[in-house]
């Protein structure tokens, strides 16, 4: 490992733990876990960081989530909208909307 290479706080960890969250449900979840996990331990396995700094990456992004998600919440309730959980979605109040334009989210019974 070279020494004045390496950062704490692993810069390629911190947003695959973003991406990882925007994933919430089913298979793409567990590639999301997975992915996760496997982007850290190559960062570890190729030796340009330490244990200390994955944990950091990981910390770090999902701090950002949170983070994230706090500040679309009172983003939210500043406008006079309630606030959500984050697996209901940004904005489920839309969620009828948004299936009637998308064939994908359509329900296929009617």
């Amino acid at each position: 490992m070279n020494p004045d290479r390496a950062a704490h706080g692993d810069q390629h960890t911190q947003p695959a733990v973003r991406f990882g969250a925007r994933a919430l449900f089913g298979a793409a979840a567990l590639l999301a876990v997975t992915s996760v996990a496997v982007i850290g331990f190559s960062r570890i396995a190729l030796g340009v960081h330490y244990l200390s700094d994955v944990v950091a990456g990981y910390v770090l992004g999902a701090a950002w989530v949170a983070a994230m998600v706090a500040a679309f919440n009172a983003w939210r309730s500043d406008g006079g909208t309630p606030t959500v959980a984050p697996a209901d979605g940004l904005e489920p109040e839309h969620e009828s909307r948004i299936r009637r334009h998308d064939p994908r989210l359509r329900d296929p019974s009617g």
